[in-house]
């Protein structure tokens, strides 16, 4: 009797694992949407777990001339921040994250490109107050004064749209006509890149005053980087064919651990811009270092 029910249960799961995963195999949609949902999940524990191994019991304490950093479960790092070597300052948020007022900071320092890529100095999880706090004590001396605002002109949306919306569709929508029902997912990806883009270009700002840079970027998070005026290395204007056409100009400023800028901005400010700036680094005495 035991062992009748036992094959009668199993020949059921047997028949409805075989029915689901049927219905799901017989749809590309289904299938592609399916991957991406566990493939979405997949990354987010793997990302809250390396999280937590890498960062377990940070400690952040005052040293003679920065800060000191502890942090790690299996294996312990210590790193020393000195303040004068720091050339940048970012910081990461998203929407969950300023639910909480909460911060992630990237110290960027000068040194050898390759080697900061490899160890960065990352504090997780920074209140506003923190982070407010870590910036006038890294960069002292600056003023919040009146910030000007630089934001990229409409061509630029077109342009990202095409470079990273249409470009990349063009041989899904090709390879749609041997396989029709991967259109459905190559509209998707195309209806949510219009918004995407449009929220991306919103967030490409620039902000400067008399002493301080502000670079802003994102789409769903807001990336902000924070650097002194006197730290940059050189600036670059940078026109394409296009951008003379419509009168734009990218301008582009290396420091001694990155290179940002701020595209599509009309040629006249990118000018003054870049004089401006130029004109600060040259007139302080202020060491960039």
């Amino acid at each position: 009797m035991i062992d009748s029910l036992n094959n009668v249960i199993r020949e059921w799961i047997s028949k409805t694992l075989d029915s689901a995963y049927n219905q799901v195999t017989g749809s590309n949609t289904m299938v592609i949407l399916f991957l991406t949902l566990f493939i979405l999940i997949v990354s987010i524990a793997i990302n809250i777990l390396r999280t937590f191994i890498k960062h377990y019991h940070f400690s952040m304490s005052r040293s003679i001339d920065g800060y000191r950093v502890e942090e790690g479960l299996f294996t312990r790092k210590k790193v020393l921040l000195k303040s004068r070597k720091v050339q940048m300052i970012e910081t990461i948020t998203n929407p969950v994250k300023r639910i909480f007022g909460l911060n992630t900071i990237w110290f960027r320092q000068f040194s050898d490109f390759e080697n900061f890529r490899n160890s960065p100095v990352v504090v997780p999880g920074a209140s506003d107050g923190k982070k407010a706090d870590l910036l006038n004590e890294i960069f002292p001396g600056i003023t919040d004064d009146e910030y000007q605002y630089f934001k990229p002109a409409g061509g630029y949306r077109l342009s990202i749209f095409i470079r990273f919306a249409l470009v990349p569709i063009i041989p899904v929508f090709l390879s749609g006509f041997f396989n029709p029902g991967i259109f459905i997912p190559a509209f998707i990806y195309l209806a949510l890149s219009i918004p995407a883009c449009l929220v991306y270009t919103k967030k490409r700002t620039l902000a400067i005053n008399s002493g301080r840079l502000i670079f802003g970027s994102g789409i769903i998070g807001l990336k902000q980087s924070y650097s002194e005026i006197i730290k940059v290395q050189s600036i670059t204007l940078k026109q394409s064919i296009w951008m003379k056409r419509k009168g734009v100009a990218s301008v582009h400023f290396s420091f001694a651990s990155d290179t940002l800028s701020i595209p599509y901005i009309p040629v006249l400010q990118a000018k003054e811009l870049m004089n401006y700036c130029l004109f600060r680094i040259e007139s302080s005495d202020k060491q960039w270092m």
